[in-house]
């Protein structure tokens, strides 16, 4: 029954121009994970050949996060596997407060980098993961200024007093943002730090492109640990190697509509998963044979 799936999914893909085996083997990979996290798995990822964006979190973003997390029970635990650099402030913020507000726990996974306004998405989570090298960012709040977007920072160096005003008045609407975020998890004087670090209001930051990497996020309080998982390291390298077009989403949403107590998926499966000969990543099985997530070898 699953290979006619498969063969009939094969050829609507060559009719559509899309690869269905990618997205097969990325789904199989999801539900690995959401056996050995037991939470339900949402991929956010950037659509690296859409340029005019690059990844851009926005309004369409939220609604398209709320619209999963309305597919999972208010208690199940849920799992953000996040890579993003980044996007418009208030659609962090929006999607940052969803989360908090979720029943359930949640957690984020970081496999590369989650910046500017994907660090806030990041650090609504009661718990973050990262990956080797993996690194959040500042996040600078945006002003629509002169028929373009600004940094609030910049403004803060206008003349014009009113300019200066706005600029600070964003600046201290992100604090605040933070505070309520990040409230509940550090003391007062941990708070200011990570605030005036994430919002480059420190002096020895000064730089929008000062990444923060595990390390640092840990000194500033936030609950994080370091980890690597070779299903979201294979999941990782099968985002970044697929088929995206320019016309796609900026924003690339995957998740399951299984339910989280029927997350045995491959349980009995995994007893099974063979090793890649030349990289060490399970090998996954396909019409062809058996094939590579991370090195693309066939076997």
């Amino acid at each position: 029954m699953f290979n006619r799936f498969r063969k009939l999914l094969k050829n609507l893909g060559e009719i559509c121009s899309l690869n269905f085996n990618e997205i097969l083997s990325r789904l199989e990979i999801i539900k690995r994970i959401e056996h050995d996290t037991q939470s339900k798995i949402i991929t956010f990822y950037k659509n690296s050949k859409n340029r005019e964006t690059t990844g851009m979190i926005d309004e369409e973003s939220f609604n398209n996060i709320q619209l999963a997390l309305d597919q999972i029970g208010d208690y199940d635990p849920v799992t953000l596997v996040l890579h993003s650099t980044g996007g418009q402030t208030i659609a962090g913020f929006k999607i940052a407060d969803l989360l908090k507000k979720r029943q359930g726990p949640v957690q984020a996974i970081i496999p590369e980098e989650a910046l500017s306004a994907a660090t806030l998405i990041a650090l609504s989570t009661q718990k973050i993961i990262m990956l080797n090298k993996s690194k959040v960012g500042p996040v600078e709040p945006q002003l629509f200024y002169g028929n373009e977007y600004v940094s609030s920072l910049d403004l803060l160096e206008s003349v014009d007093p009113v300019i200066q005003s706005k600029g600070q008045r964003a600046i201290n609407q992100a604090k605040e943002h933070l505070k309520i975020l990040c409230g509940d998890l550090m003391p007062k004087t941990k708070l200011k730090k990570l605030t005036d670090r994430v919002l480059l209001t420190d002096s020895k930051h000064p730089s929008h492109a000062s990444p923060i990497y595990q390390g640092e996020l840990a000194q500033l309080g936030i609950p994080v640990i370091s980890d690597h998982d070779l299903n979201v390291s294979a999941l990782h390298s099968l985002y970044k190697k697929h088929s995206f077009t320019e016309l796609d989403p900026s924003i690339i949403i995957e998740y399951t509509k299984d339910p989280i107590q029927n997350i045995e998926t491959t349980e009995n499966a995994e007893n099974k998963l063979e090793n890649c000969p030349s990289c060490g990543f399970f090998l996954i099985e396909n019409d062809e044979g058996k094939t590579c997530p991370s090195c693309g070898l066939s076997y």
